[in-house]
C-alpha cells in the first residue's frame, strides 16, 4: 500500500510533466525525503533538493524505497516503461505506486511493470488527485493481480513478447537471486579460462540478450551471439550497443544450422582462429528433445579439431534447490508450479501446462552422451545449481 509514512524517504518520480512542480516541492518541504525527478524536459528544478535525472541509465546505481509515476499510461509506450523500470528494479525491489491513469490503461501494461518486479507483487494503482496522497484521504486504490505469462505453442514465440526476455535477465543476471549470481560468476572464470589462449574467440548458442558475451567480448578476437530470436537481438543490441560493430557479431540463426550460418555471416579470418562455442544456463534445458543432439552436433563441428565446446546446464543434483531458490521466488517467469504434479524431482523435469514452459536439468552421464567419445574428450565441472562439460577433440596420439 502507498506508505502511511513519507519521512525520510528517497523517492523517484517518473515524470512526463513540469507541472508537478507543485507536488515535488511539497514532497521535499513536508517530508524532508530525498527527490529524485526523471524528466527528458528539463535539466534543473528551481528546488535545490531535487536532483533530475534525464538519462534512464543513470538510475541502475541509484536505489529507492519508493517509486512514483505521475505520466498518464495512455502517453507511454511499454518501451517507454520497460527502458525506466529495467534501470531502476532489476537490482533491488521497491514499491510502485501509479497516478494520473485510469486502471484499464495502467492494466495493458501489467507485464511490463512485472517483468521488472523482484517479487511477485501486485500493482497498486491510485485513481486520485495526486494532493489527496499528503493527506491520505480520498484515495482509492485499485489492486492489478499479477498473472502467469501467456502461453505460447511454439519455443521461438516465447520470445517475440519484449517483456519475456527482459522478465529473465531481471531475475537471472541482475544479482536478485544469490544461486544464480554465483553461477554466473563461475561461468565467467571458466570462460575467461578457455579464451586466455591466444587467437581464441567466442562463440555463444542461444545468447539472448547477450549478457555473457558483453563481459567476454574484450577477451576474444571475435565474440559472436548466435540466436534464434529477432525480438532477443535487438533487446541485445538495446542493451549492449558495443556488440553490435567491429569483431563483435550478432547471428539471427537456428542453432540446428549453426556451421552453415556462420560461414554466411563471419569473416575468413574468425576461421583462422581457435574457436570456444558455447550454450549456457538453461538454454540446453528449454530446447526440444528432438534437436538438442542436432545443436551440440553443430557446434562441435564449428569448434573444430583445436577448439573447445562448453555445455552449460543447471545440475539435476541442484533440481531441489533450484526450485526453491529459483524459480519459487520467480513466479513470474512460468507461473504458478503445482509441486504435486508439474515436478519431477527424481527425473529432474518441470512442465507447467498454464504457460507451456518446460525446463530439465541434466546428469553429468547425459551430457557425455552427446560427445562422440571416439574422438572427443569430456572434462565435468560443477559449481552451485550449475554443471559444465568441457569438450575438446582427441589427438591423434589419444
Amino acid at each position: 500500500m502507498w506508505p502511511t509514512n513519507l519521512e525520510n524517504k528517497n523517492l523517484l518520480l517518473v515524470s512526463g510533466s513540469n507541472q508537478d512542480d507543485l507536488i515535488i516541492n511539497k514532497l521535499v518541504d513536508e517530508t524532508n525525503s530525498t527527490v529524485t525527478v526523471f524528466n527528458t524536459n528539463t535539466t534543473q528544478h528551481s528546488n535545490e533538493k531535487v536532483q533530475i535525472v534525464n538519462d534512464a541509465n543513470e538510475l541502475r546505481s541509484m536505489q529507492f524505497d519508493c517509486v512514483w509515476v505521475t505520466n498518464d499510461a495512455s502517453t507511454m509506450s511499454s518501451e517507454d516503461i520497460g527502458s525506466i523500470l529495467a534501470q531502476v528494479v532489476q537490482t533491488q525491489g521497491f514499491n510502485l505506486f501509479w497516478s494520473h491513469g485510469k486502471t484499464e490503461q495502467i492494466k495493458s501494461f501489467r507485464d511490463a511493470v512485472f517483468a521488472f518486479q523482484r517479487k511477485q507483487n501486485d500493482l497498486v494503482v491510485l485513481s486520485m488527485d495526486p494532493w489527496n496522497v499528503f493527506g491520505y484521504s480520498g484515495v482509492e486504490a485499485t489492486w492489478i493481480p499479477s498473472t502467469a505469462p501467456q502461453k505460447h505453442e511454439d519455443l521461438a514465440d516465447v520470445w517475440t513478447d519484449v517483456h519475456m526476455p527482459l522478465m529473465w535477465r531481471a531475475a537471472v543476471y541482475s544479482g536478485a537471486t544469490p544461486v544464480m549470481s554465483a553461477l554466473l560468476d563461475a561461468q565467467l572464470k571458466l570462460l575467461r579460462s578457455l579464451l586466455a589462449k591466444e587467437g581464441s574467440s567466442y562463440v555463444e548458442v542461444g545468447c539472448g540478450t547477450a549478457e555473457m558475451q558483453s563481459k567476454v567480448h574484450s577477451d576474444a578476437e571475435f565474440a559472436v551471439g548466435v540466436e534464434l530470436s529477432p525480438m532477443m537481438l535487438k533487446l541485445a543490441k538495446e542493451l549492449h550497443p558495443e556488440l553490435g560493430s567491429g569483431s563483435n557479431h550478432l547471428v539471427c540463426a537456428n542453432a540446428t544450422v549453426l556451421d552453415d550460418a556462420l560461414h554466411k555471416d563471419m569473416p575468413s579470418k574468425f576461421w583462422e582462429t581457435r574457436r570456444v562455442v558455447t550454450i549456457l544456463m538453461n538454454t540446453l534445458g528449454i530446447l526440444p528433445d528432438c534437436i538438442r543432439q542436432e545443436v551440440i552436433s553443430q557446434m562441435i563441428k564449428v569448434a573444430g579439431e583445436d577448439g573447445a565446446v562448453v555445455i552449460g546446464c543447471w545440475h539435476n543434483e541442484s533440481f531441489r534447490v533450484g526450485m526453491e531458490e529459483f524459480y519459487s521466488v520467480h513466479p513470474e517467469l512460468c507461473g504458478p508450479i503445482d509441486d504435486a504434479t508439474e515436478v519431477d524431482y527424481e527425473k529432474a523435469n518441470m512442465h507447467v501446462p498454464s504457460t507451456g514452459y518446460e525446463s530439465h536439468w541434466f546428469s553429468a552421464d547425459e551430457l557425455k552422451a552427446f560427445v562422440p567419445e571416439e574422438t572427443h574428450n569430456v572434462e565435468m565441472q560443477v559449481s552451485g545449481v550449475g554443471i559444465f562439460a568441457i569438450v575438446t577433440a582427441k589427438s591423434r596420439s589419444d
